[in-house]
């Protein structure tokens, strides 16, 4: 190597790079059919970004840009030619993504192919502007602490700078879990905002200060359908709160988010709500276990169902 000249090391530099922008291409095309028929499901894993970051090893970083950009190629298949040929990069893809649609995406990507980062953050910044924050900054007041303070943006909107340490950080993880079935999807805010209104709430009930305070304790039902909750504690401190769905690699999938409790045998086939029949399942892998037992387009039926039920409920509310 300390032989070549100048012009070799290019020319090889070049070759490197052109395949490596062939095997980038090849990967994401890969990526966007494993994510558009989730299939990563069938492995064991409960999304694409599970997959890539544990069957494949990726950084968070990689997978963001990754998924990003295969997403955009299920919507734009000729956007594999682009990244092919060096014109487009994924990083731009990724960026240009929450602002993209149908009707501009060709345009966009087209301006935005081969410029700076900065040139493509202005460009989204230009069709989803940010409220420019005002200069007031005061410290919370009174000063609990010099790690918290408080950016007045406008009349009702206020800006919180925390710095927080790793039990808040896991406390938040948790109360995301915990919420995920009521509150899937919420932002960090909405679940700080709810738990704040929880420690409202219980010591309003720990004052009596209640609207309508409880004036006996509730009857259990003689016979009941329902799992024991002595079974249910016993299956959540065995599986420790995680999705116990095998992965293609030997693991479990182990997602706290949205756990259910899933019947081995049905229990509608007569399976029993004993703790050997029954483990804990993400969302995902119960819905997935349903369509392996009882046949997909049956229970697409049934969901359609229960999604007009709920709408109905909804709207007569």
């Amino acid at each position: 190597m300390s032989d070549f000249s100048a012009h070799d090391l290019v020319n090889q530099l070049r070759q490197s790079l052109g395949c490596e922008r062939t095997a980038l291409a090849d990967f994401l095309v890969a990526l966007a059919e494993l994510d558009r028929r989730r299939l990563y499901v069938e492995l064991g894993y409960g999304s694409s970004w599970d997959f890539c970051c544990r069957a494949l090893g990726l950084s968070e970083t990689a997978t963001h840009y990754r998924l990003a950009a295969a997403r955009q190629i299920q919507k734009q298949p000729e956007l594999v030619d682009e990244i092919r040929s060096g014109r487009l990069c994924i990083t731009t893809l990724a960026k240009l993504s929450p602002v993209l649609t149908d009707d501009n995406r060709a345009a966009l990507i087209a301006e935005a192919a081969g410029k700076p980062t900065r040139q493509v953050e202005q460009i989204v910044a230009r069709l989803a502007p940010k409220p420019v924050p005002g200069d007031v900054v005061r410290n919370t007041d009174p000063p609990v602490s010099t790690q918290v303070q408080t950016q007045v943006l406008t009349e009702t909107l206020l800006r919180k700078h925390l710095t927080v340490d790793a039990e808040f950080e896991a406390l938040l993880a948790q109360a995301r879990d915990a919420l995920s079935h009521s509150m899937p999807g919420a932002s960090e805010v909405e679940i700080l905002r709810e738990g704040l209104r929880r420690i409202v709430r219980d010591e309003a009930r720990r004052k009596g200060v209640t609207n309508k305070p409880r004036t006996q304790p509730p009857v259990e039902p003689a016979q009941t359908d329902d799992i024991p909750k002595a079974v249910m504690r016993e299956v959540w401190q065995r599986d420790q709160g995680r999705c116990q769905w095998p992965t293609a690699d030997g693991g479990i999938c182990g997602s706290t988010s949205r756990v259910q409790f899933h019947h081995l045998v049905d229990h509608a086939r007569g399976g029993p709500h004993t703790a050997e029949n029954i483990m804990l399942a993400c969302f995902v892998h119960n819905q997935h276990a349903a369509d392996l037992s009882w046949g997909r387009a049956w229970m697409e039926k049934c969901r359609r169902r229960q999604g007009a039920i709920e709408s109905q409920s909804i709207d007569d509310s």
